[in-house]
Parts: structure tokens; C-alpha cells; sequence
């Protein structure tokens, strides 16, 4: 594809690590102890993807190597003194721009990518002025411009740094991301970024030269960015905002509204054949117990059971003193209810009774996920996920990380479930570490829904009226599907050919996802 980068992945290119730890020392690292941890996570990282490491580079070596079988170069300047006062390897009085200068001139790097990644916290007193000035080196310097440059700064808060004793966190962060495979450089800068602004003092300032997609390591299934997902059938009927959806089978979809009703849809015919009537507010959920049964769960305070062959409505749990915001089968007869009061009910549905009452969520409970193993997630507008106990019916674990309401939840696999939230982004994490292993950004709106289409696809519905599909192996979006002019509700998916969506625009999309 012309908009990436051609990359030799079994020897892409060099990876130089510059060292500096006070004026007067060379870039030798045995001068530098304190950057030893940074530096073989470094090597291991980059070492492990194919490239070959240089850590005792001259100024003058750099100048004349000969980069003519290289495809790209990554250059890690890390410094606890001046960077217009550095020394390179032979000792030599050099500042941060003449590296710059020399790979960019090299005529063999000439349309080649050049990542520099400056870990400037060490830097004592360094000043707002020499920080922005090396942000706008390359505007500055006209031969420079749009030269597949990367500049990555980052420096503690107030510009006013210290000497750190152990690690740093601004580099362990960019190499922990590409092991754990997050291999396109703006995911990359993304998920540090964010990191940064939510754990650390560090500030980091970015100036982004490339002009095509870079990848560390070769993205398996860059195909998908080919495929155009089609919307192949648009359903109309609802009066209202369609919050939330079930198949029945691959020819019959089942839906709920802010109009109150319930329809059922006809795939092959393309047309609504039955229609349930009989809450008397929103119908926000739905369950399916089996292909002839049906539980809706309603703003009026009540959860319906329907039959579907006999047309009519056979059992009702209600209590009004509840507003049901979600619920989720735990088995054939007992049912989990997320409510407004920041509770979560498990009912007994044949008894129509209450069973308990699971109360350590501090806001609105929005979002429930069986996990199986006798799990249960929670989602709730106190910005957190609860991993509850089936058998002690206890809070085991709290996952923390989201800025705002969390809204969707969904199960991955055994270990990891994902989660959408008024942030916009989505986090996947570790169901027992309670870690949370990436963030997925690139809505501009809350994550309203999820839905997993396969082990490596997840499709996201958001109030930016698309949804997207991601790459969960490489941790990117691999496709947008646009065509709703309204916040996407909701996402159900058929095999993994089929997947439907509900919107504020009151229609419902199936859309096919062969090529």
C-alpha cells in the first residue's frame, strides 16, 4: 500500500542509543549506570524485532555510515544534562540538532522513516524556551521539512526535572507497548500520551514528519485495511432511538426502542412481521433465553418475558423502586439487573423474587457481562468495572482507568474483557490482574457498544455515528463503517459474516463483512 512505509522486517534498520550523563562525559554508557536498565530494554526490545543496535556512535560516524540497506532509523537520546551540551562517544562537544542534522542529510535515509525519541526527564532546569525550539527545529530549516521525521519529547512537569534512580518511565512505557505488540507508531504515541497524562509528571511533545503509516513490526493482516465492510440493508420502523438488539437466528432480528415497543425482522423479506407493545417507557435491553423466548428490560421499572410463538407477554418482574438500565442471564433461571440506584439486583425468574442485593458501585450501574467461571462484570458512571463473585457474591476486583462512565462491556476470552466508555476510548484488561493491557483510541465520541466478531476482530459503536473495527493482535483500527446519522446504540453480530446496528437515528443496519 503507498500510504506505509516499505520495511525490510527480517533486518528493517539501526536503532542508536545516545547517552549522556553530565557534561564532560562521552555517550559511553559505562559512564552512565543510571540509563543501563533503559538501555537493555532497548536493545532487548529492538534486538528482538530484527534491528541492529549501535550504542557507541561519534557524530562522525554517523555522518558517514552508510545506511544504503536500512529502511528506517531509531534514535534514542537519553540525557540528565544540557542537550545543547552533549557529548558523543569520542568525547565531542555537540547539542541535540547536529544528530538530527546529520541523519537528515544523509542522502541514503532521503524518504526513509527517522524516529527520535529524546528522554529529556533527567534534564536538570531545563527551560520552556531550548524545550519548544526543538519542536520547531524542522519548520525552521526549510531543507527539513516534510523529511519522514519523528520528534518524541518528553520532560517532567514545570520543565524542571531531577535525577531519576531507577528507569524511566516514559521509556519502559514505549518498549512495554511494542512487546506487548502495539506496532503502529501513532497507537504507539496514542497509548503514551494517555498514560502519561493519567499516571505521571511527565509532559511530552510531539512533532510528526511521517508522511505514511510506520510500523515496528510487520502488521499480519494490513488486508483487512482493504476490505470494504458494506452495509447491505437498512431497516426502518422504530419511532425512535433503537437501543439495543438480539438475533434470534441468522434470518430473524430482534429489536427494543426508545418508543417503547419491541419488533422482530424478517432478514430474508425485509420487513418487520411482529410488533410487542406494553411498556411505557424506553426498552433499553434484551436477553434472549432461547429462539422462542424473549426478557426486555424497560425505564418503566419492569422486565417482560415474551413468548415469541404465542405472541403475548408470559411473566413480569417488577419493582418500583428500581429503573432497569441493563441485565444479563446468569442461568436458566436466575438474572442479574444493573439499575439507576447503583445496585445490582440477581433475581429468581420463576419466583419473580429478589434474591440479593450487590451495592458497591458509587453510580449508576449501565453495563452487565457474565464471564462465565462464576463471574460477573459491572459497569457503572463511577468510571469503574466490578468483577463480582456468583458464589460469594462479593466484589473480587475493580478495574480502574476510565475518566467517565463506562457503557459497554465484553468478554474477549478467559483472561481479558473490553470496555467502552464516555471517554471514548476502549480498554481491554486483565480480568484477575485487574491491569489494564491497552487503550484503543480513535472515537470522537463515547463508546456506546462492543461487539466481538472474531478472536482478532472487535466492532465499536459510538456516538461519533460510526463503528469501528479493530485489530486486537496489532491494536488498531482496521476499518470505519459509516452510514448512520445518529449515535450507534447498539451492536450484535451473526456468525461472523452478519453484524447489525441500532442507532439514535432510529434505524437498524446489517452490515456484511466478507470483502
Amino acid at each position: 500500500m503507498a500510504n506505509i512505509y516499505s520495511i525490510n522486517y527480517s533486518k528493517p534498520g539501526k536503532v542508536f542509543i545516545l547517552v549522556s550523563s553530565c557534561p564532560g562525559l562521552n555517550f559511553n554508557p559505562e559512564n552512565s549506570s543510571k540509563f543501563n536498565i533503559d538501555i537493555e530494554l532497548i536493545e532487548k526490545t529492538f534486538g528482538n524485532l530484527g534491528y541492529f543496535i549501535n550504542k557507541n556512535a561519534s557524530l562522525d560516524e554517523i555522518q558517514t555510515s552508510n545506511f544504503s540497506n536500512d529502511s528506517c532509523v531509531i534514535v534514542f537520546i537519553l540525557s540528565n544534562s544540557d542537550l545543547e551540551k552533549l557529548c558523543d562517544y569520542n568525547g565531542k562537544n555537540v547539542c541535540a540538532r547536529q544528530f538530527f542534522e546529520a541523519f537528515c542529510q544523509n542522502e541514503q535515509l532521503r524518504d526513509k522513516p527517522k524516529l527520535f525519541f529524546i528522554d529529556a526527564t533527567r534534564v536538570k532546569n531545563a527551560t520552556r524556551m531550548k524545550e519548544i525550539d526543538y519542536l520547531d527545529f524542522f519548520e525552521k530549516k526549510e531543507e527539513f521539512k516534510q523529511n519522514d521525521v519523528l520528534i518524541d519529547y518528553a520532560i517532567d512537569e514545570n520543565f524542571q526535572s531531577h535525577n531519576h534512580s531507577t528507569s524511566s518511565v516514559y521509556i519502559s512505557k514505549i518498549c512495554n507497548l511494542i512487546n506487548d505488540q502495539c506496532h503502529e507508531i501513532d497507537q504507539v504515541l496514542l497509548a503514551v500520551n494517555n498514560f502519561v497524562l493519567n499516571e505521571s509528571k511527565i509532559k511530552i511533545y510531539v512533532k510528526n514528519g511521517l508522511r505514511k503509516k510506520f510500523f515496528f513490526k510487520k502488521y499480519d493482516n494490513l488486508s483487512d485495511k482493504n476490505k470494504k465492510y458494506s452495509c447491505i440493508k437498512t431497516f426502518e420502523g422504530h419511532a425512535d432511538s433503537v437501543c439495543c438488539l438480539q438475533f434470534i437466528d441468522q434470518n430473524t432480528l430482534v429489536s427494543g426502542s426508545d418508543d417503547c415497543s419491541i419488533k422482530i425482522w424478517d432478514l430474508n423479506h425485509n420487513t418487520c412481521v411482529k410488533t410487542f407493545t406494553g411498556h411505557t417507557n424506553w426498552v433499553l435491553c434484551i436477553e434472549l433465553f432461547n429462539n422462542f423466548t424473549i426478557a426486555s428490560g424497560s425505564g418503566d421499572n419492569t422486565i417482560k418475558i415474551w413468548d415469541l410463538e404465542k405472541n403475548t407477554c408470559v411473566n413480569l418482574l417488577e419493582n418500583e423502586t428500581i429503573l432497569v438500565r441493563c441485565f444479563q442471564l446468569i442461568d436458566k433461571n436466575r438474572l442479574a439487573i444493573g439499575n439507576e440506584d447503583f445496585t445490582i439486583q440477581v433475581w429468581n425468574i420463576e419466583k419473580k423474587t429478589c434474591l440479593l442485593t450487590l451495592d458497591e458501585h458509587k453510580d449508576s450501574v449501565r453495563c452487565l457481562q457474565n464471564l462465565g467461571n462464576n463471574l460477573l462484570a459491572s459497569g457503572s458512571c463511577d468510571n469503574t468495572i466490578k468483577i463480582w463473585s456468583l458464589i460469594n457474591f462479593n466484589c473480587v476486583n475493580t478495574l480502574r482507568g476510565h475518566k467517565y462512565s463506562v457503557w459497554c462491556l465484553e468478554i474477549l476470552d478467559e483472561n481479558k474483557l473490553a470496555s467502552g466508555s464516555d471517554d471514548f476510548t476502549i480498554k481491554i484488561w486483565n480480568i484477575f490482574s485487574a491491569d489494564c493491557i491497552c487503550t484503543l483510541e480513535g472515537h470522537t465520541n463515547s463508546v456506546w457498544c462492543l461487539k466481538l466478531i472474531n478472536n482478532d476482530l472487535l466492532a465499536s459503536g459510538s456516538g461519533d455515528n460510526t463503528i469501528k473495527i479493530w485489530d486486537l493482535k496489532n491494536k488498531i483500527c482496521v476499518n470505519t463503517l459509516e452510514g448512520h446519522i445518529g449515535s450507534v446504540c447498539s451492536l450484535q453480530i451473526f456468525g461472523n459474516q452478519t453484524l447489525a446496528s441500532g442507532s439514535d437515528d432510529k434505524t437498524i443496519k446489517i452490515w456484511s463483512l466478507l470483502s
